[in-house]
């Protein structure tokens, strides 16, 4: 039987002592799916320090909203990952705990501030990782290890445990080494907190959101076999930066549209066009949910399914980390140790 845990800890013992993309390991894991979480980010069964030694020892009584609900989900905290200290620089070079190495270059910095969340999935230590992003610093890492970066819309998920840098543009965000992993881990921790006021409004709940998102995707591919003696109408409009349908929903609120595809549309909603008028008076957040949630299970790969409805499977390379003896990764700092400007925005 396999031990997904057990065999994520033992990566990380072989692979951590050359990359140190973790600062922290729980040796004492429950079973689960286990994940990475920045250092940023509080949980309280390992210390939370921020890369910083001005925290050393700071354990937090409580989880961040997106760690419990990923723990209630039966995901496994099994590290905590470095980054700039306070997420203060796009390198992951200036931890008080020294610097994460590209699992594909060790020569090469991983990016940041979430380098060490970004460098722990590239070298699969685990299969995702929490990061925190105020201006790339989760897309940008990911983007250097060559794994999947998303930062999600602001409000969607909970700032609620986030060590904050700037309040108004923080978001806690995912890296995962496939789209589908980031969509799942979106699923879990998105959603509204009554502990973050900027969060999701109630009535968008998840659930609701994505079993309507699933029936569009579904009539996307199948439009016949959803609804008989329908056809997806050739004019249908298309979101310009995926080439993928438009969401039916975005043009269901007040428009001409609505008396056109209201036939189609009141299925979803069992008949009740009052209530199908209440959902799309929200229709600005609703559109940009589904866009993201589009986006996060790959509607390319929807696009190019085959006949069965199964997306192809896409093959991805594996690092192969040179010897220990690897030279160290290059530093920013001068003769004197004080570091050199910064060459991007933190976090």
């Amino acid at each position: 039987m396999s031990d997904p845990v057990g065999a994520a800890l033992r990566a990380i013992a072989e692979l951590n002592p050359r990359l140190n993309a973790v600062l922290r390991v729980n040796e004492n894991a429950p079973a689960g799916t286990p994940i990475a979480i920045k250092d940023n980010i509080v949980t309280t069964d390992m210390p939370t320090t921020c890369g910083s030694r001005i925290l050393p020892d700071f354990v937090s009584p409580f989880d961040a909203t997106a760690v419990a609900r990923l723990r209630g989900a039966g995901w496994s905290v099994v590290a905590k990952a470095n980054l700039d200290e306070f997420a203060m620089g796009s390198s992951t070079e200036h931890s008080a705990f020294g610097v994460t190495r590209n699992p594909w270059n060790l020569d090469c910095v991983a990016g940041g501030s979430s380098g060490g969340s970004a460098a722990a999935v590239a070298a699969r230590m685990v299969p995702a990782a929490l990061g925190s992003e105020t201006g790339g610093s989760v897309r940008q890492p990911a983007a250097l290890c060559g794994v999947v970066g998303f930062k999600p819309t602001y409000g969607r998920v909970s700032r609620n445990g986030l060590v904050a840098f700037a309040s108004g543009l923080d978001q806690i965000g995912i890296v995962s080494k496939t789209v589908r992993d980031c969509a799942e881990v979106l699923g879990i921790i998105a959603g509204h907190d009554p502990y973050d006021s900027t969060s999701l409004a109630p009535n968008l709940t998840l659930a609701r959101l994505r079993l309507r998102h699933d029936w569009i995707s579904d009539w996307i591919r199948r439009p016949n076999e959803m609804i008989p003696g329908t056809r997806m109408p050739t004019n249908f409009p298309r979101d310009a930066a995926t080439g993928g349908f438009q969401s039916p929903l975005a043009l269901a609120i007040d428009t001409p549209q609505f008396a056109q595809y209201k036939t189609t549309l009141l299925p979803l909603f069992k008949g009740d066009e009052k209530e199908l008028r209440r959902t799309m008076s929200d229709a600005v957040a609703l559109t940009e949910y589904l866009r993201d949630y589009i986006w996060s299970i790959g509607i390319t790969q929807m696009r190019a399914a085959s006949p069965t409805g199964d997306a192809p499977a896409m093959a991805m390379p594996q690092p192969s980390l040179p010897p220990a003896t690897a030279p160290a990764a290059k530093s920013t700092r001068n003769q004197r140790g004080v570091p050199a400007a910064s060459g991007g925005p933190g976090r």
